[in-house]
């Protein structure tokens, strides 16, 4: 009954005597059509490897604009609503962990292109799909301790150390306990006036 739905959610004027376009069956196995059906988790791996491509060859323009591309095709998690499969766990796994990689990787090179506010924003995505990634709250507290927004570093690491007891019972690590003493040292120091922009335009 389920197929039938969706063969007529799909195709409204089909007719009973024919077999679906967009449905398949061969073997009593179901599949899309790969013409007329298309997986969005799959031209994001391929956007992801074009991009890798392009940074390995130096190009990180045309990286970058491959990688922008792929992060907005991640909708979320891969069948969310289906939790009972392994087979679909370890690929929402996977295709999870490869999309917060790519947002950290692309936060690297936009921080060194100077596009500050382009690498704080993925910092912040990379943090909403998994807020106990250290890496990103430690990219987030360089960053504004770099222009000078060293309450936003601050509120950075409390969010950080909120996080990991609320979920896992623990504190931060060394690395991250040290740079945010060392922004205190930097606020108690002597400051020079005026304020640093960001720079580049969130992605």
């Amino acid at each position: 009954m389920t197929l039938q739905r969706l063969r007529k959610s799909l195709e409204p004027v089909i007719d009973k005597d024919f077999d679906s376009s967009y449905i398949h069956l061969h073997d009593n196995l179901l599949s899309c059509d790969p013409e007329l059906v298309q997986v969005d988790a799959n031209p994001f791996v391929s956007l992801l490897k074009r991009g890798e491509e392009k940074e390995k060859l130096g190009d990180t323009k045309a990286a970058l604009s491959l990688y922008t591309e792929a992060i907005e095709l991640y909708a979320g998690d891969f069948l969310p609503d289906e939790h009972y499969d392994p087979w679909v766990d370890a690929k929402r796994e996977e295709l999870k962990g490869e999309y917060i990689d790519l947002l950290v990787r692309m936060a690297k090179l936009y921080e060194k292109q100077g596009a500050t506010g382009r690498a704080i924003a993925c910092h912040k995505r990379a943090i909403q799909a998994d807020p106990l990634l250290e890496e990103a709250y430690q990219g987030l507290m360089t960053l504004y301790a770099n222009i000078g927004m060293h309450n936003d570093a601050l509120r950075a690491y409390e969010a950080c150390k909120k996080a990991l007891q609320a979920e896992l019972e623990s504190s931060p690590a060394p690395m991250t306990t040290a740079l945010y003493k060392n922004i205190l040292e930097k606020i108690r120091a002597p400051q020079s006036p005026g304020r640093a922009h960001l720079q580049g335009d969130e992605i």
